[in-house]
């Protein structure tokens, strides 16, 4: 019985100053949230408005758990965007679309001093995308009598990989900043089904000299590199 009795006082006096040692260190993994607290973060991308070719983007991340979460984005980018394009061949508006997909895992250890569940920390990403040009172009074409301008499309497809690493970090109670880069691939296809015969893609001196990518039909895997900034708000 004494035995007894002397074990249980020496485990209580273990635990109370267990408990007090974790009562004065709010840094402890005891007191911090080891499960997020945050679910969703909409995001936006303001530097792809830079890009030669530029979209509105927005995103969307969802938090599975303290280490995972997925996000999808989805952006559109229209003529009057772009000074580069406009040229009387441009015969309307041009349009970009975007699109990404993202599993990322925050590796930041649940002991580490500063560590915080997801959408927080540091991360590594898996993300696919799509991107899609359609430039609608006017080409003038000679017939036996006179000369016709014709309409048609060029299309310039892309699609890939990239491995990333980045951080998102707290801006404030509810914003944060994202960012992040990484290597990948790319696949492209240019393709004019619609253009006019008997001319050829290289014929045509406006595309030749504005944009190398609508110059010829392509089909090619060319190496990829990612990086960018975005803005978001937690909820």
């Amino acid at each position: 019985m004494r035995r007894w009795w002397k074990g249980s006082c020496l485990g209580g006096m273990a635990a109370l100053w267990a408990g007090l040692a974790v009562a004065q260190n709010p840094d402890s993994a005891a007191v911090r949230p080891l499960v997020p607290t945050r679910h969703w973060v909409v995001k936006f991308a303001p530097l792809f408005l830079l890009d030669p070719e530029p979209t509105v983007q927005f995103g969307v991340e969802r938090v599975l758990n303290a280490r995972t979460s997925v996000q999808v984005e989805a952006g559109y980018g229209a003529f009057v965007f772009n000074q580069m394009y406009q040229t009387s061949r441009v015969r309307g508006p041009f349009a970009t679309w975007r699109a990404r997909a993202e599993v990322r895992h925050f590796f930041e250890r649940a002991t580490s001093r500063n560590y915080r569940p997801a959408p927080y920390g540091s991360y590594f990403a898996g993300e696919i995308f799509y991107k899609q040009v359609v430039m609608p172009l006017q080409v003038d074409v000679e017939r036996l009598a006179y000369i016709e301008t014709e309409a048609y499309d060029a299309h310039r497809q892309v699609m890939g990989f990239h491995f990333k690493v980045g951080a998102q970090e707290r801006l404030g109670n509810r914003w944060v900043i994202d960012g992040y880069s990484g290597p990948g691939f790319r696949y492209v296809k240019v393709v004019a089904p619609d253009r006019p015969a008997p001319l050829p893609w290289n014929d045509d001196p406006w595309v030749r000299e504005t944009d190398w990518w609508f110059m010829d039909p392509v089909e090619q895997v060319l190496p990829s590199f990612t990086m960018n900034i975005k803005i978001g708000y937690v909820f």
